[in-house]
């Protein structure tokens, strides 16, 4: 939840930035893009991998640990239903 968070506050951030005429929508854009991607690498990249990025400790130990929430948080949505299931949901569907 803090990351996602953080990650919501930047976009709404750059959103605001470029609603009151600040930046221009294509800068915007581009920078928006980076965020995601930021938020993506650190999403997929191991606990090892977040350690060769040569940040401060600290920031790689926030990190590892908002990933390992935001892992905990999606593990349920990202988990595939069984076929057993599926079938009863639509066997249960059906008509007469």
């Amino acid at each position: 939840m803090v990351l996602g968070g953080t990650v919501a506050l930047c976009v709404a951030g750059v959103c605001l930035v470029v609603v009151l005429g600040l930046l221009p929508p294509a800068a915007g854009c581009l920078l928006e893009f980076f965020v995601v991607a930021l938020y993506a690498v650190a999403l997929g990249v191991s606990g090892q991998g977040l350690a060769r990025l040569r940040l401060p400790r600290r920031w790689i130990t926030w990190l590892q640990s908002a990933v390992t929430e935001e892992e905990a948080e999606l593990g349920s949505a990202i988990r595939p239903v069984p076929y057993w299931a599926m079938a009863a949901l639509r066997k249960a569907r059906m008509p007469g």
